[in-house]
């Protein structure tokens, strides 16, 4: 039975890369977003990915497809990295789209894409991500603040405090700030972890 099934996916997958060979590419994809969530399998993840990057979501979920999308960015394949994100239009999508041109250094087009996002908040800590990526920290601190006056439970100003504060070595502040976190980022617990680790007081 398991044998059956296994050739009847190989059959679904070999007549998805038929159609999508013969121009019938969304038909094709349709087919293989079928099989991924049938089966989770990584070979037809990376088809989809192949040939329709922008629909990754469609089978894994936004999360993963921006996760999917950073990871691109940080390894400057910039064009791909947009085109996952190229159907995602909510604040999320914005903020990685932000962080593609950040890291492409296309400041311009991280800013007219900063002006994008819907919530005034979340603006705020868009145009505040951008003026720490240009090293002008007072200005950024002054927008993440200004983000927690309109949404005092603003997750990415609180975390972009935190990381301020870690920088500056006040460790205690940091942890204070994190305590409204519902999530904390590994690397930012890694590091106070770190700190404490050696040592440092977080009496600061």
């Amino acid at each position: 039975m398991e044998k059956k099934l296994y050739n009847h996916t190989e059959l679904k997958i070999q007549g998805a890369l038929d159609l999508i060979h013969s121009g019938k590419i969304k038909e094709g994809i349709d087919m293989l977003i079928e099989v991924y969530k049938e089966t989770n399998r990584e070979d037809v993840l990376s088809f989809i990915m192949q040939y329709a990057p922008e629909r990754l979501h469609e089978a894994t979920g936004e999360e993963y497809a921006i996760t999917s999308a950073m990871y691109f960015a940080d390894n400057k394949r910039y064009n791909l990295c947009m085109k996952i994100l190229e159907d995602l239009q909510d604040d999320l999508a914005t903020e990685a789209r932000i962080n593609c041109f950040l890291k492409a250094n296309e400041i311009n087009l991280a800013w007219a894409e900063a002006q994008k996002l819907n919530d005034p908040s979340t603006r705020k800590v868009g145009e505040g991500i951008i003026y720490s990526w240009l090293g002008k920290k007072d200005e950024a601190e002054k927008l993440f603040r200004e983000a927690m006056e309109l949404n005092p439970k603003n997750q990415e100003a609180l975390i972009n405090l935190a990381v301020m504060e870690i920088e500056r070595g006040n460790y205690k502040e940091s942890l204070n700030l994190l305590n409204d976190v519902e999530v904390i980022p590994d690397e930012i617990a890694l590091e106070l972890c770190d700190k404490l680790n050696d040592g440092i007081s977080l009496q600061k």
